[in-house]
């Protein structure tokens, strides 16, 4: 096992790209400094859920070479991330969960890893990228087994079946959907997109229905798909009226959809054979909400979400409240490099010194991605 400098950063990276609940109830969060003369990036482990994204109370933390597009628990100890740089590291938590070690690395794809699946029987992961590559490694020892290049844009999600360990699934900008089964000679197959109307942008199956994957698109509809072929039932729904970013089923109640996008909106929806339901919706976050991940305690009502706000939210379904984690209170401007940050209003009140959580946020640039975002001008904005 390959050591490095596992000491905690001293700040938090701006943008908040990746959350993952561990089996224990522990989050691991992912960052990303996307602003400034370096773009970094930094894992973190919180053993403690409410205290994240406070660095003085953080279990363990390192700085990354590059920033974090995705990552997914191997098992208890182990992490696998997709960097901006296309680099693809595989990560274990020793010490009580208290030291990030660096078990493998990989230089993977030849520009953004954009995602990353760990297989049902935690052997392989597959990961995607804007080189529209899709490749399969060995998590024994990170070495490439397979690299298929079927799309012809950027492969944008990419999701292992939940109980097939040679199926996975893939979506792209060239508006494909395609289902991978490695025992075929031709392994790619395309599915039916047709209920959506815009291309898909994520991607994931239902874990309790080998058959059924959620789809999110660029236009913030989501459906509910059947890969048997000849099956036409679906559902379509569509909470966001920007893309959608990620989405995520409920391990613990598989008929209720997660969604996150570019419209700062959490959106939580019940599929049912009657229709899709709206269970609640939350707009606390001020900017893009990437990350989000349903809580692995008894409890199935919570739903932690991040966002390039610097916020992690933590969201109960049943009473349809929403709390920002770290140490404070939604009225309460967070500091970022040391100066207030003001409200939708404006309004530039200092932070309230009673309160002992902080954020602090590395990177110089103040400008607030929300504000292009509201202006319709997201694609012309310079990082």
């Amino acid at each position: 096992m390959e050591q490095c400098d596992s000491r905690r950063p001293l700040g938090m990276d701006r943008h908040l790209d990746v959350l993952r609940c561990h089996e224990d109830g522990g989050l691991l969060l992912g960052a990303s400094n996307l602003t400034g003369r370096y773009w970094l990036g930094s894992l973190w482990y919180y053993q403690v859920p409410d205290s994240t994204p406070d660095v003085d109370k953080c279990t363990a933390g390192v700085q990354l070479e590059a920033g974090v597009s995705d990552a997914q628990w191997v098992d208890a100890t182990h992490v696998i991330v997709a960097l901006d740089t296309g680099g693809i590291a595989l990560w274990s938590l020793e010490d009580d969960y208290r030291t990030f070690l660096l078990s493998f690395s990989a230089s993977g794809h030849d520009d953004v890893a954009t995602g990353v699946s760990v297989t049902c029987d935690k052997s392989k992961a597959v990961s995607c990228s804007y080189d529209r590559c899709i490749k399969e490694w060995d998590l024994s020892n990170m070495s490439l087994l397979s690299s298929y290049k079927a799309h012809t844009d950027l492969v944008t999600c990419t999701d292992c079946h939940p109980t097939e360990s040679h199926m996975f699934v893939s979506c792209s900008q060239d508006g494909k959907l395609l289902l991978w089964d490695k025992r075929k000679s031709k392994p790619a197959s395309i599915l039916q997109t047709s209920p959506l109307e815009t291309l898909p942008t994520c991607v994931q199956w239902q874990p309790t229905d080998v058959h059924k994957m959620a789809v999110g698109s660029e236009s913030g509809q989501f459906a509910l798909l059947d890969t048997r072929m000849g099956v036409e039932n679906y559902l379509t729904s569509s909470p966001h009226n920007r893309p959608i970013y990620r989405l995520q089923f409920c391990p613990n109640e598989p008929s209720t959809l997660a969604t996150v996008g570019e419209d700062c909106k959490t959106a939580v929806s019940s599929l049912g054979e009657d229709g899709v339901n709206l269970l609640y919706s939350d707009e606390t976050h001020t900017d893009f909400v990437h990350g989000l991940s349903w809580s692995n305690t008894s409890s199935s009502h919570e739903l932690y979400t991040c966002s390039w706000d610097s916020k992690v939210i933590c969201h109960n379904i049943q009473c349809k409240m929403a709390t920002v984690l770290g140490g404070c209170s939604q009225s309460v401007p967070m500091s970022v490099n040391g100066e207030a940050t003001t409200d939708e209003e404006g309004n530039g009140d200092a932070p309230n010194p009673d309160i002992k959580g902080k954020v602090l946020v590395n990177g110089g640039d103040k400008t607030s991605y929300s504000k292009v975002l509201q202006n319709g001008n997201s694609k012309d904005m310079e990082v």
